[in-house]
């Protein structure tokens, strides 16, 4: 469970960032993305060294694995939804203003048609 919590956030930042992210800048963040993930693997790793061979160390550590994630928290106020995801739940309108965005930063034409799902 804890793997899957605290490793989900890597697969749902890569698609994130391949959706949103404009064509310009797409391979830099996704490298980046890439970098900081194993910057993490690093830390959690330094972090072990030095909590585990207390008699707590595995709460400790499992507490310090999380604050990274901590930290992404407020960022998810200031980003879009995701296009599908407004598709998905009727909410149309808001998904082709997304669209019409994202075209708009990829110097690009903006959606002439309707959204459909």
């Amino acid at each position: 469970m804890f793997s899957f919590c605290i490793g989900a956030n890597y697969g749902v930042s890569i698609c994130y960032s391949a959706e949103m992210v404009p064509i310009t800048k797409r391979a830099f963040n996704l490298l980046l993305l890439d970098i900081l993930w194993c910057i993490g693997g690093v830390y959690i790793c330094f972090c072990a060294i030095f909590v585990m061979p207390y008699e707590w160390g595995w709460r400790y550590l499992i507490l310090l694995a999380a604050l990274p994630c901590l930290v992404t928290i407020p960022l998810l106020h200031i980003c879009d939804e995701s296009v599908r995801f407004l598709a998905v739940r009727g909410r149309l309108q808001e998904a082709k203003d997304i669209c019409d965005k994202i075209a708009e930063q990829n110097n690009t034409n903006k959606l002439t048609g309707g959204l459909c799902y």
